[in-house]
């Protein structure tokens, strides 16, 4: 492969996890900034609420992760696929080494799992909010 053609695949790379991280911060802040407001209400009907409208914001984000995961895997994938490009040297060197968290990659956590683990605590959340709000007269 020619050197135009590797640069072309490591800007979109760059270009790509520049996104995919940007989202994500993006979806931290705006459930953070919900759940807060959640916390801060005084009543069941309130926090429900509160935690459906950010679940209606979580769920577009989400996918737009889902989607720059998908192509920063894609594009990662093409990158260890070109002889002597640096991905696929390092690719194969970890797949060598003993040690657990190095051996297995972790490069879809932000992309797939903790937006899937946020919908489904926000989803938790609006059909047992009492694990928040315990019904009336179990405190002392």
């Amino acid at each position: 492969m020619n050197k135009l053609f590797d640069d072309k695949y490591d800007s979109e790379r760059n270009h790509m996890e520049t996104i995919l991280n940007n989202r994500f911060n993006f979806l931290l802040i705006a459930v953070g900034l919900f759940l807060n407001a959640a916390m801060l209400t005084s009543t069941i009907e309130s926090f429900k609420f509160i935690v459906i409208i950010c679940l209606i914001f979580t769920v577009p984000i989400s996918l737009t992760l889902f989607r720059a995961q998908a192509r920063l895997n894609y594009l990662v994938n093409k990158m260890s696929e070109i002889p002597n490009h640096p991905v696929g040297e390092t690719k194969n060197a970890l797949a060598k080494s003993k040690n657990f968290f190095v051996k297995y990659s972790v490069k879809n956590i932000i992309g797939y799992y903790i937006p899937v683990i946020t919908i489904t605590l926000l989803t938790f959340l609006i059909f047992y909010p009492q694990t928040i709000f315990p019904v009336k007269g179990t405190h002392p």
